[in-house]
């Protein structure tokens, strides 16, 4: 017999938090995405709730068995921190990558120094 809290399907994949989490990173949208995501924590369960009300809506602009796996996903209140320190992790080696790409400044051999001194 199954009690309150047990599930009778099996988890879903966190693959699905990551493809979530890379696809905001690369939108440039951690900053709300976080501080969203953040504020819901509390009320997990309740949000995705929701998520499933509004789905009928939804679902006409987005995949719908993507968008029931994400409502399924944010019931769990560790799924949601999951999620946050993804979209974190992802955005940290993005900006890490840009500081590789980015040309390092040479010295250039009129410095203001120089300038300051000729004038």
């Amino acid at each position: 017999m199954l009690g309150f809290n047990e599930k009778t399907s099996a988890a879903p994949d966190p693959v699905i938090l990551t493809r979530i989490a890379e696809k905001i990173v690369k939108r440039g949208m951690t900053v709300p995405a976080v501080f969203a995501l953040e504020m819901m924590k509390p009320l997990s369960f309740i949000s995705s709730q929701a998520m499933v009300f509004f789905g009928p809506i939804l679902t006409a602009f987005v995949r719908a068995e993507t968008y029931y796996e994400l409502s399924e996903l944010l019931e769990d209140y560790h799924n949601v921190e999951f999620l946050v320190s993804e979209i974190e992790r992802l955005d940290a080696a993005e900006k890490g990558s840009e500081t590789d790409r980015m040309p390092a400044e040479s010295e250039h051999p009129s410095s203001s120094s120089e300038t300051h001194a000729q004038k």
